[in-house]
Parts: structure tokens; sequence; C-alpha cells
């Protein structure tokens, strides 16, 4: 009796070790994405979110927008785009329901969450209907003061749209279902942190988040 006892404890002993080998092994790796600029840890924050938008209670990388009033609802992620390194930000959603418009991008924290991403300053987003909102170039479009720009592909149910920045450079840019899109001379600023954003307006519309490491974009 005594022996088997001894055996268990000691085999308890080594599955303990290897669970806290197998914790460090997963941190190192989580630290390593980070240093390249991704956030595979990150979630939607429901501090930053619409009322009329529910998340998804356990991991919180499924929005949906609740009521038919046709108005813009938006969500932000908890951890912002890092400052500290210099590798690739990126994130993707998956269009699950859609009867609206939807925006993916990146906002700061003094965007109303009853605008689209890329409608306030300092806010830059891809739109469903084939639009990038936020950037000043010549022959852009302009509404109540914002720059956009026509002529993008659109998305719609099942498409996977993401959206990144390299950190070195500051350029922002662009992917539909794994390829990357034009987004020449098309520039980002830091002076406040910035955060993955959804805007959604239409009933039901419904997405998936994907912050990483594994993307239908390859990077």
């Amino acid at each position: 009796m005594e022996e088997r006892v001894a055996k268990l404890e000691l085999e308890n002993k080594e599955l303990r070790t290897k669970l806290k080998e197998c914790q460090k092994q997963q941190q190192q790796n989580i630290d390593a994405l980070k240093r390249n600029g991704l956030t595979p840890q990150n979630r939607w924050n429901s501090a930053a979110c619409h009322d009329n938008l529910a998340l998804s209670e356990l991991d919180r990388l499924i929005v949906q927008l609740n009521g038919n009033n046709y108005e813009w609802r938006s969500v932000l992620a908890v951890e912002p785009i890092s400052k500290e390194y210099f590798g690739i930000f990126y994130c993707e959603v998956k269009m699950l329901e859609k009867s609206g418009y939807a925006f993916i991008g990146f906002a700061t924290k003094r965007m109303p969450l009853d605008k689209h991403v890329g409608e306030h300053r300092g806010t830059y987003g891809y739109g469903s209907y084939g639009t990038f909102w936020g950037h000043e170039l010549e022959g852009c479009s302009r509404n109540s003061g914002r720059p956009y720009i026509n002529g993008k592909p659109r998305f719609d149910v099942g498409d996977v749209v993401g959206c990144g920045i390299n950190l070195a450079t500051r350029q922002i840019f662009y992917t539909k279902n794994g390829e990357r899109l034009d987004t020449a001379n098309l520039f980002v600023s830091f002076s406040v942190d910035l955060f993955p954003c959804v805007s959604l307006r239409g009933s039901n519309d419904k997405i998936e988040a994907n912050f990483g490491p594994d993307f239908k974009y390859k990077l």
C-alpha cells in the first residue's frame, strides 16, 4: 500500500513538472509572438463595446449586433497595437452573418461607439462596400470631412478580411481571403493608442475575430 502511494505521488510530481514546463513554453511562445507585433490573447473589450452589440461569453471573439435600427455600433479590442516592437501587427475577422454593412480597422478610445471605424478622426477602416477610410490622398472622396477611397474589393458573408500595420514603417494593409490588397502610400499615426475595431450596421450582423497566430493570410 505504501509503495503504491509513493508511486502515485511520484507520478503526480512528474505530471506537475511537465505541466509547468508546458506552461512556461506556452508563455515563451506568446512573448515571442508579441515581440513580432501580434496579440494572440487579445479579445473584444466589454468595457469598450456599444450596448447593442453582444459578445460571446467565453473567449469574447464573436460579436453580434442586436436590434433593427441600422445605426453604426462598434467595439474595440482589449489590447492596443504595440509601440514597443517593430514587427507586423495583424488580425482577421470572418463575416458570419450580414444584412447591412461592416467595417474592420483601427480606432482610438476617443471614437464614439455609434460611429464606424474610419469615420472619426485618427481612425482607419476598411468598409464592406469597398472603401478605405482615414487616409488623406490626392483624389480621395470625403464624407463629413473624413477622407475615403472608393473602388476597393467588397466583402460579404463567408469572407475573411484582415487589417495589419508594419510597426517599423507605420504602413497599414488590408487583406481579403488570404490576399493582400493594394494599400500603397497608406500610413497611420501613433500619437495615441490604436486598437483593433469592428463596426456593424445591420440586424443580426455577426463576425468572429482571429488575433493569431494562425491566419488565412500568411504573414
